[in-house]
């Protein structure tokens, strides 16, 4: 699997193994001591909640023996690599420059994300590949300005614990201290990809609101509604630091995404969620359930009965043998090993409503997403798979 060598880092969803939930395996044990939590484990988890408790549980690891890796076309490009390269690009375009010749250092860097993906042996060896190169880089260009234009480049990570405590039932309880960092820019939790807006991306920012919501309240923030200026002095006399106030100011959470099939930037947003710590806190109960047992929640089973009209038995079984979906929801290794046949949906329909419905009406399209004009024609067929 190729690694995101340009930005140093790995995108948070090429990783097929999932951090262990390092918790006792011995249902509503009471735990003396904190359970430490990152946010992005919680993301993981809701993406694929049976692949994680097979994996940190059962340490059981499968493949889909359905996709033979011979067969892929040698002269298309991996989806997986397209993304990387294009993230790279976005981010060097936002990149803060220090140095005085600016676009030279930014020409450099862009250079050296070229020359690293030329190198690694991932792309084909084709003319027209630096074509499709330069088409993703004016890509990433129109992104980073519309995300510059908006004033939203270049947010302050924020560091941030949490701590929550879920009852077990039994007069028992797990103490949870749940760490995140926080992108922050102009009252507004920020982030970016460029792809187009997936379940997992939703589900961040919908955990991301909540989870400042639940800071907020810590800090006697009555988020319904604005502050009095003479409440607002006195909760600012308490605060310790900038970054605290940073923190109190915060509005709302955003995300950016590039269409690549569109052609176009698309935004989310999510505002105000009422009852936050009791929505976080379900979360979270599951997240420990999911140490115990294989659950069936994925956040793309989600995602599709959610933005269809009408979801029931029916389209349920239809989305689990889709035969036109290039791995149906079926046909995962691991929903195929829990659930060698596919369930009654009544079963599982309460639970995913309880979860999910509350996100889907969080969650808001803004709608004045930035037709981007492509300037060049590129082979179609080299860039096959790249989304």
């Amino acid at each position: 699997m190729f690694k995101n060598q340009f930005v140093g880092e790995e995108s948070d969803e090429e990783s097929d193994e999932l951090e262990p939930l390092i918790i006792s395996s011995e249902p509503n044990e009471h735990l003396s001591e904190t359970l430490k939590v990152k946010a992005e484990q919680v993301i993981q988890f809701f993406q694929h909640p049976s692949k994680s408790f097979a994996q940190s549980q059962l340490n059981l690891n499968l493949s889909n023996r359905s996709i033979v890796l011979e067969d892929v076309e040698p002269f298309s490009i991996n989806q997986l690599d397209s993304y990387l390269m294009r993230q790279a690009f976005l981010e060097t375009q936002l990149a803060k420059e220090q140095d005085v010749n600016v676009e030279e250092t930014k020409a450099a860097r862009i250079d050296n994300v070229t020359t690293e993906a030329t190198l690694s042996g991932h792309f084909p060896d084709l003319p027209t590949t630096p074509q499709v190169f330069e088409r993703w880089l004016d890509d990433s260009q129109d992104f980073a300005d519309e995300i510059k234009d908006k004033g939203m480049a270049n947010p302050e990570l924020i560091p941030q614990k949490l701590l929550l405590s879920i009852d077990q039932g039994n007069a028992q309880s797990v103490q949870i201290e749940l760490s995140v960092s926080m992108p922050l820019i102009q009252e507004q939790q920020v982030f970016y990809r460029s792809s187009s807006a997936k379940s997992k991306d939703k589900f961040m920012l919908y955990l991301h609101q909540l989870i400042l919501q639940c800071l907020q309240q810590e800090q006697g923030n009555n988020t319904d509604q604005k502050i009095p200026a003479k409440s607002q002095a006195e909760i600012m006399e308490l605060e310790t630091t900038r970054l605290e106030a940073k923190l109190f100011d915060t509005k709302q959470t955003c995300g950016f995404y590039f269409d690549t099939k569109a052609q176009k930037v698309s935004q989310l947003v999510v505002q105000y969620i009422p009852d936050p710590k009791v929505k976080l806190e379900k979360l979270m109960s599951l997240y420990l359930q999911g140490n115990n047992r294989a659950l069936l929640l994925n956040s793309d089973l989600a995602d599709k009965c959610f933005k269809s009209k009408k979801f029931e038995q029916a389209e349920f079984e239809a989305y689990w043998h889709d035969t036109n979906s290039f791995m149906p929801f079926g046909e995962d290794p691991y929903i195929r090993y829990f659930w060698p046949k596919c369930p009654a949906f009544e079963t599982i329909e309460s639970l995913l409503t309880e979860i999910y419905q509350p996100l889907y009406d969080a969650i808001l399209p803004v709608k004045k997403g930035k037709k981007v004009v492509v300037a060049k024609a590129v082979t179609k067929a080299v860039e096959k798979g790249a989304s």
